[in-house]
């Protein structure tokens, strides 16, 4: 019995409560304490008024009392919900090891209460213990009802096997778990493709996208279901013309959709399909956000590479290996694709000589750009110029049989003295460049 005052004192401040007066309520719940320090509900009155007012110390202390008292009698809900309360206050101290201790004891009043074990995998998630996670989720799946809570947990196990521990196998049989206990169940459905393509389970992966297909309203997740598609009957099936189809028809939905078009790209490569790919890569182009201008330089030189050596179209070859300068103005592959272009037509030598003098000066030993600066002033009859450039060549160790004769047959009628020298500056950069080969 806690006497007449305490529990005057504790009805007194369930009135202030009431009456919205709550410093006047925690006011007498503390004088209550005071009087019955073992007398229960002053306790969780304060407990209750601290942790709404996010007072997470004085609410700590006041739970701690009401645990005190509950200890010592038989009220298992009594204690398993103060050890929750607890734990909750832990965490929002930011003590997680006792939040975890909190409710741990919790589990230990009932072992398959099923929002302590939510807690606890809440938090191993929060600290990237997968595995504990995982069993605690197991026990979610026993302790929850058959239909969609444990529907939920078995997704939930999927997700940390798919996303965090690299298992897609064992994350989608757990899918199809949920779907067992749900058969509507869209998260799973959306996920149980994608997990089978992971695992390289190709027969399954497209059962699931079937199902996934016709359920699926969203754009989005349809547009992923259509590439996924596309992406076993390219990569597992072995069948393109399956594929495009699917990647089409996830284009029709979002145009912008890279991984498709990526695909689609692949596929009309290996079909040599040239000028589609043409046509997909400048749409891919168009729609690449400014993040992306790698990826831009990437197609430009792609679409380079296939005006040149398939379509043979010269003028959009070249076309496209400026674009590229134009995005990325050091990029020796554009540079050296150039070079190589200018070269075949006379008129264009004097473009030729500009881009293997960039060349150079990105690299001073690039043997490819002083052979075709040397065949260009042959052809040129410009012999004063090509025999410099075989000169070079000469003392690199690189001349060819035919400009070796050329070289040679005139470094004979080179004069051996001269009265002009040779300044302290250019003999150090030449002993530099020398040093630098022989390293």
């Amino acid at each position: 019995d806690p006497g007449p005052t305490a529990n005057v004192l504790y009805q007194k401040g369930q009135v202030a409560e009431h009456l919205n007066q709550p410093a006047v309520a925690l006011g007498d719940y503390h004088r209550a304490v005071e009087v019955a320090p073992d007398y229960l509900p002053p306790y969780k009155a304060l407990s209750i008024l601290y942790v709404r007012r996010k007072d997470w110390v004085k609410a700590k202390s006041s739970e701690e009392g009401v645990l005190r008292i509950l200890s010592r009698g038989d009220d298992p809900p009594g204690l398993w919900a103060s050890y929750m309360t607890l734990g909750e206050i832990e965490e929002n101290l930011g003590d997680i090891p006792t939040a975890i201790s909190r409710y741990s004891a919790a589990l230990e009043v009932e072992a398959a209460h099923v929002p302590a074990l939510e807690a606890l995998a809440r938090m191993q998630f929060e600290r990237k213990e997968w595995e504990d996670v995982l069993g605690l989720l197991d026990r979610i799946v026993d302790a929850s009802p058959e239909g969609a809570p444990k529907a939920k947990a078995f997704h939930r196990k999927g997700v940390i096997l798919e996303d965090h521990l690299n298992r897609p196998a064992e994350a989608a049989e757990h899918y199809e778990h949920a779907l067992e206990q749900q058969d509507d169940l869209l998260p799973s459905i959306r996920r149980l493709g994608g997990a089978y393509c992971k695992a390289g389970q190709w027969k399954e992966a497209l059962g699931a996208l079937e199902r996934h297909l016709e359920r699926e309203e969203d754009p989005a997740h349809k547009t992923e279901a259509h590439y996924l598609a596309g992406k076993v009957f390219l990569e597992g099936a072995g069948k393109p013309d399956k594929a495009l189809p699917h990647l089409k028809a996830a284009l029709k939905i979002t145009p912008t959709h890279i991984p498709s078009m990526e695909a689609v790209g692949v596929l009309y490569e290996q079909k040599e399909d040239w000028s589609n790919l043409v046509d997909v890569f400048k749409r891919f182009i168009k729609v690449l956000p400014p993040a992306e201008a790698q990826k831009a330089v990437t197609l430009h030189l792609k679409l380079g590479e296939v005006y040149r050596e398939h379509l043979k179209d010269r003028d959009q070859c070249i076309h496209e290996y400026q674009r590229v300068l134009r995005l990325d103005q050091n990029n020796m592959e554009a540079h050296s694709a150039l070079a190589k272009v200018y070269l075949t037509d006379k008129a264009m030598y004097p473009s030729a000589i500009k881009e293997n003098v960039i060349l150079l000066h990105n690299d001073p030993f690039r043997v490819e750009s002083y052979r075709d600066l040397g065949k260009i002033y042959e052809t040129q009859n410009d012999v004063d110029k090509a025999f410099c450039v075989y000169a070079v060549m000469d003392l690199l160790g690189e001349l060819d049989k035919n400009e070796k004769i050329f070289y040679e047959a005139r470094v004979e009628h080179l004069p051996t003295t001269t009265e002009k020298t040779v300044d302290t500056e250019m003999f150090e950069q030449i002993g530099r460049a020398t040093c630098r080969e022989r390293v």
